[in-house]
């Protein structure tokens, strides 16, 4: 083969020579070979003395202080915070990853466990982390001062609101105090400018994130706070305008966020700026400008916050239900309003009879378009309200049932009450 090709014997002749003679011209035998004997499954170890960037030797440093074994095997590690040396294990966990270098992945349960002491990691080296060691080594001699630079290098790149979000959040884990004054410059700029509902919705989450369980690590997160108020502000500016004259996709889109915002705004406990929120959710709620479906959910919003009574709601709902309206409109309303609220349709009859009159008032032709929004809006509902509202359905309209007080019984009764009460 050497020969025809016009070449010295190497590598690549020898593997097709020995599927053509010893393996019968199968390759996977030869695959195993080349797994087990050419490359091999043995992790081979550098001898300490040989040379080393200085941010390698830092890490090898971190690691032995730290007592982190580097193993090709998965290994599992749950860090209490509140120990010093889980702590400093835990912010170079952080620090490697920023600099991508995937060393320690984070595990799912504490993502689902915010705000606890604990952290899950699951730990693998492989050779290719020296080489991105190497690479990361053109940003500073040490993990921490490496660091610390490429956060700052990825925020002066960074053209959205969210991917700061992000880094700022991945700083204040890695413990990098420096560089937040820096971030929230760059945060700042960019919310004073950004026009982008979306990115503006979407970064106030992780602040809010931020400022509730940055604490945990024993850091102090008080520059956030203004960050976020600016952000929160921008959103209650703008909301009405992007709420109107967008399409169902843009809306779905857009009502994931300010539900995403409500429960962050929730967590914060801002009285200010829940104030402020709610202002805004009420000019969307009372608007027939704006998408039905956002209306809808603002008008839920405000009523569970006890910004709206059950009088309000159902005049809202009236006016959704207008004959101004089509009954798509009305059901798209209808889907804003009532997801999770199903217990008040269980309870309030002045609410269920306005929606029973409205769908018993729909043309055939209307009932069969509106109908797949209405199965979407009540498939979300539990099964025993499912139960509840089909008894009431079959059960039809009830005569009301008026209390009368027998006024003369009643007198009897008060000197004895006065007697007992020592009135």
């Amino acid at each position: 083969l050497a020969l025809i090709r016009g070449r010295s014997t190497g590598l690549d002749e020898l593997n097709e020579a020995s599927v053509a003679v010893l393996c019968a011209g199968q390759t996977e035998p030869l695959a195993l070979i080349r797994r087990k004997l050419i490359i091999g499954e043995r992790m081979g170890s550098v001898p300490p003395d040989a040379p080393a960037v200085p941010l390698q030797r830092d890490l090898a440093a971190q690691q032995k202080r730290l007592r982190l074994k580097l193993s090709p095997d998965g290994i599992s590690l749950d860090l209490d915070l509140r120990q010093p040396n889980d702590l400093a294990r835990s912010q170079l966990f952080h620090r490697l990853n920023l600099l991508a270098i995937r060393w320690a992945t984070i595990g799912e349960n504490t993502v689902n466990a915010k705000g606890t002491f604990h952290e899950y990691w699951d730990l693998r080296w492989t050779p290719e982390l020296d080489i991105s060691t190497i690479e990361a080594s053109i940003w500073g001699s040490t993990v921490e001062i490496a660091t610390a630079a490429y956060a700052r290098h990825q925020a002066g790149e960074a053209q959205q609101l969210s991917a700061v979000t992000q880094l700022l959040t991945a700083v204040l884990l890695a413990a990098l105090p420096d560089t937040l004054d820096d971030l929230l410059r760059r945060l700042s700029d960019i919310a004073s400018l950004t026009h982008d509902m979306h990115d503006l919705m979407a970064a106030a989450p992780p602040l809010v994130d931020t400022l509730r369980y940055g604490d945990v690590r024993g850091t102090d997160v008080s520059m956030v706070a203004p960050v976020l108020e600016n952000v929160v502000l921008r959103v209650c500016i703008g909301l009405y305008r992007a709420c109107i004259n967008i399409d169902d996709d843009a809306a779905a889109l857009l009502n994931a966020k300010i539900l995403a915002l409500e429960s962050a705004l929730n967590i914060a406990q801002n009285a200010e700026l829940l104030k402020r929120w709610h202002g805004s959710l009420n000019t969307l709620a009372n608007s027939d400008a704006a998408h039905p479906l956002l209306s809808g959910t603002a008008a839920r919003l405000l009523f569970r916050a006890s910004h709206l009574n059950a009088i309000d709601a159902a005049r809202l709902m009236r006016l959704a239900f207008s004959v101004g309206n089509d009954a798509v409109y009305g059901a798209r309303w209808l889907e804003g309003f009532m997801t999770g609220m199903e217990q008040l349709l269980v309870r309030d009859d002045a609410l269920f009879r306005l929606i029973d009159e409205w769908v018993m008032s729909l043309e055939p032709a209307l009932f069969e378009n509106t109908l797949p929004l209405l199965r979407r809006t009540f498939s979300t509902f539990g099964a025993p309200a499912k139960r509840s509202l089909a008894e009431k359905v079959k059960r039809g309209e009830r005569p009301q049932v008026t209390l009368v007080l027998d006024q003369e019984r009643a007198e009897r009764v008060l000197p004895i009450m006065r007697q007992i009460l020592g009135i």
